[in-house]
């Protein structure tokens, strides 16, 4: 995880090298012995030893090799006088949605001052958008009913009602996304997303969140979710809910269905974001912005670190609402 490499190509990596080691061993090696010729292919032996060298060094290259990163822009920008405007009054933000949103708040919380935000974050730990059913993460693991661990997942709605009415925010964020990759069972099934029964459900519960988190014309900004790296406990490979497909499934439903709101939903490229290479990454620039779960954001650094391109579209937001206002 932290050459910011694929799982599969590192396991290429490490089973090619590994087969090399072990061929030179054989042959260089253990061969000679065996057949009492070890002490007479010395010059063999002058090239083994460079060549043994040589792989372990590109092994701990290897180990510690990370691609380039494509650096993900802000689409907005804080100018000075606009934070000398929110010194004393500033933009009070409202983050919401699962444990992505809880787990990203620390970091965006210890950054507010810096872009004239307040920040509330009422993120509920193991509550998306979508509610009701069974739920797993992979085919071969057991079965639970989604019941939340902070909340009832199915009082959302009014949860989010009653803490927009009572912080009264210039702007709504919804971070989630991982409840809405695992399987589901509503009672016809095992469905996920990018099946159409699945998706027409999703589709809904995403309508349904701007309509009530954009009570009184309210900027709402949905996040696409990242990418995640869970491994099955039984077999040792990727979950089905970390099947990439499914994440860029979600997303794209999120981008439709805030197209439908054009002038009051946003998006912010949360994938994007923490995934700037087009797959898992735990660490970006040498920060780590992923928990070694494979699932949530580093405490501290990952929020502060999507701070820098979600804030400045918050902000920005959040005035255009107070001048309409």
């Amino acid at each position: 995880r932290n050459t910011g490499f694929s799982s599969w190509f590192l396991f290429i990596i490490q089973t090619v090298i590994a087969l090399t080691l072990a061929t030179c061993s054989f042959y260089l090696l253990e061969r000679p012995i065996r057949f009492g010729s070890f002490f007479k292919k010395t010059k063999a032996l002058l090239v083994a030893i460079p060549v043994t060298i040589l792989i372990v060094v590109v092994t701990l290259i290897v180990g510690t090799l990370t691609p380039p990163i494509k650096s993900f822009a802000a689409t907005s920008k804080i100018t000075k006088g606009q934070l000398a405007l929110l010194k004393n009054n500033p933009i009070t933000v409202l983050l919401v949605g699962d444990s992505l949103a809880v787990t990203a708040g620390y970091g965006l919380a210890a950054s507010e001052k810096q872009y004239g935000v307040h920040l509330y974050d009422q993120g509920l730990v193991g509550c998306g958008t979508l509610i009701h059913g069974l739920i797993r993460e992979d085919a071969n693991l057991p079965a639970n009913p989604q019941t939340g661990i902070d909340a009832n997942c199915a009082q959302w709605p009014q949860t989010y009602s009653n803490d927009i009415k009572q912080l009264k925010p210039d702007v709504v964020i919804l971070m989630a996304g991982r409840w809405e990759v695992l399987d589901r069972n509503w009672g016809n099934g095992w469905e996920h997303v990018g099946q159409p029964d699945f998706d027409a459900h999703l589709v809904k519960s995403l309508e349904k969140a701007i309509r009530v988190l954009g009570v009184d014309n309210i900027p709402v900004v949905i996040c696409t979710t990242p990418y995640f790296d869970t491994l099955n406990p039984n077999t040792g490979i990727l979950e089905d809910s970390s099947n990439p497909a499914r994440v860029n499934a979600y997303n794209k439903i999120v981008n439709q269905v805030v197209s439908k709101y054009t002038g009051h939903a946003y998006v912010y490229n949360l994938n994007k974001a923490v995934d700037p290479n087009g797959h898992y990454t735990e660490y970006i620039d040498g920060v780590a912005v992923r928990w070694t779960d494979g699932i949530h954001i580093t405490q501290p650094q990952g929020g502060e670190y999507i701070a820098q391109t979600l804030y400045p579209l918050a902000v920005n937001l959040g005035l255009k609402y107070r001048n309409n206002g």
